[in-house]
């Protein structure tokens, strides 16, 4: 499909125009491109705001005149000019400067949050493809897919859906979505009425309800509804009303007849809820019998469970105890800037692995924040901390004259959608290789140079904090950590890639 052909089908889809075979073209170019998904929302978004920018100009001029005038802007100039606009903008590469809307004093500070949805429960998931998102993270638009399990969404338009594998569901927007496969139950409340789900065949609009919607592989599909109403469209039978009690199937060309159904093969919102709870006992469970078996591991100089309230391996100064990335499990919550760890940790390391589990609650500009930092800037002694960007960082002391080497190069892994969100973050040094790795996730996202050619040393220090030394230069910022932590481990040795994403996958919330 060309470019054209493209922008016309969207235009028409937007302003509510669309023929059956037109949708059923669309529906195919997007279902086969995530680039054509990309384009379609940012289409979708542009529109938005060049409405909100007229109706802005309406309210101003009326204020000024005392009377409401109309622009003479009818819809479809609005769309077309939206298409036209985001075309002109991909070629001039502007598109940020109508998100700041004239107020913003540096162009650089304005974050576009294009997250619809939020995940509220994944149950024994075995997740397809690099997408694998933890519960609480925020969901971009793109495909969900897994091999089994449940997952539980939450969309923006106030929708609840339940997801059971196996799956492919394409996130289009907080009021529609794309099943290619999957067992879904949906709960829609009257301000997410419209919310739709599309398929390969027919489309169904919900009218504010509760409903059941088993999508095979095949393409046949059935549908319960459980209360209220839902609309069905495809290209081969007119609009068809589908009422609380009701059960339909429809075949792979969307051709539906009554049926019976007692709506027992759809998943609950108890049901995933009780099952999540399970869940998070087992595996709470598993990693307990794996966290006594670590006392007796040669290579770990320090372990912070977070477990035992009266921490027999550090000094707790300040600090909350909080609930920890399961129902049950301890954690340390830091909140103002005197909370901290006092730790001592002697000796030197030609390698070493520092990982923990963190719940990041804010993310400042330009400020770092504290993970493992050690007391003044003695030399070798390491600072483990987050970059203000969201990157991981492990700095040492110098010897006088030496220089930082620059990074081969730099990700930033924190932004805004992982605010909230337990992530497991892990960094390695070896002194043979000279190098540092960082990992989220159970994932190594960079590598730096770290070439000094000596062991490092942790010594006295702070785990979530660090205040301004005494004879530190003056300007340096108190670093500290914003949010929660639930365990800490420094080992002895370099971790392998595999050690630590399957450390990552076992003990995963």
């Amino acid at each position: 499909m060309t470019d054209e052909d493209f922008n016309r089908l969207t235009t028409l889809y937007l302003e509510d125009a669309i023929e059956s075979g037109d949708l059923d073209r669309l529906n195919l170019e997007l279902s086969t491109s995530p680039e054509r998904v990309q384009q379609f929302n940012d289409i979708r978004a542009l529109a938005g705001l060049i409405h909100e920018h007229g109706r802005s100009a309406e309210s101003s001029f009326a204020e000024t005149s005392g009377k409401v005038r109309s622009t003479g802007i009818k819809r479809r100039a609005l769309l077309a000019m939206a298409v036209s606009t985001f075309c002109a903008l991909l070629l001039i590469g502007v598109w940020s400067l109508l998100s700041q809307n004239g107020d913003s004093d540096d162009a650089t500070e304005v974050q576009m949050d294009e997250s619809i949805a939020r995940l509220k429960n994944a149950v024994k998931v075995e997740w397809l493809g690099e997408n694998q998102p933890a519960p609480g993270a925020a969901l971009d638009p793109g495909m969900l897919e897994f091999a089994s399990g449940m997952t539980e969404l939450e969309f923006y338009s106030g929708a609840r859906v339940i997801v059971e594998g196996p799956a492919r569901i394409n996130l289009l927007s907080p009021y529609l979505v794309h099943c290619f496969e999957g067992k879904i139950r949906a709960r829609v409340p009257g301000e997410a009425q419209g919310f739709t789900i599309q398929t390969p065949s027919f489309e169904l609009v919900d009218l504010g309800t509760e409903f059941g919607l088993d999508i095979a592989s095949s393409g046949k599909a059935r549908v319960r509804v459980f209360d209220g109403e839902v609309e069905l469209n495809s290209a081969h039978q007119k609009k068809q009303s589908v009422l609380g009690g009701q059960s339909v199937t429809i075949d792979n060309a969307g051709v539906s007849s009554l049926t019976e159904d007692d709506g027992a093969i759809y998943p609950s919102f108890d049901d995933i809820q009780n099952q999540a709870d399970s869940d998070a006992r087992g595996k709470q469970a598993r990693w307990a019998q794996w966290n006594e078996s670590l006392r007796s591991d040669p290579r770990i100089v320090k372990r912070f469970d977070f477990e035992n309230q009266m921490l027999d391996q550090g000094v707790i100064v300040g600090c909350h105890w909080a609930e920890g990335r399961w129902p049950g499990k301890g954690a340390l919550e830091f909140r103002h800037t005197g909370d901290r760890v006092r730790v001592a940790i002697p000796g030197k390391f030609s390698q070493l692995t520092l990982m923990t589990w963190i719940r990041l609650d804010a993310l400042p500009k330009r400020r770092f924040q504290a993970l493992l930092l050690t007391d003044e800037h003695r030399q070798d002694h390491i600072h483990w901390q987050l970059t203000g960007d969201g990157g991981l960082h492990l700095g040492a002391g110098l010897k006088p004259g030496e220089k930082n080497v620059k990074p081969k190069h730099k990700t930033s892994v924190f932004d805004q959608k992982k605010l909230g969100v337990w992530s497991h973050v892990c960094t390695t040094f070896s002194q043979q290789e000279g190098m540092v790795r960082h990992y989220l996730n159970g994932k190594q996202v960079s590598e730096r140079i770290f070439d000094f050619g000596r062991p490092l040393q942790i010594g006295i220090g702070d785990i979530g904090n660090w205040s301004v030394p005494a004879k530190s230069p003056k300007g340096r910022s108190p670093r500290n950590f914003i949010g929660a932590m639930d365990e800490m481990t420094i080992w002895n040795v370099t971790l392998s890639p595999d050690e630590i994403y399957e450390i990552y996958q076992q003990h995963r919330p």
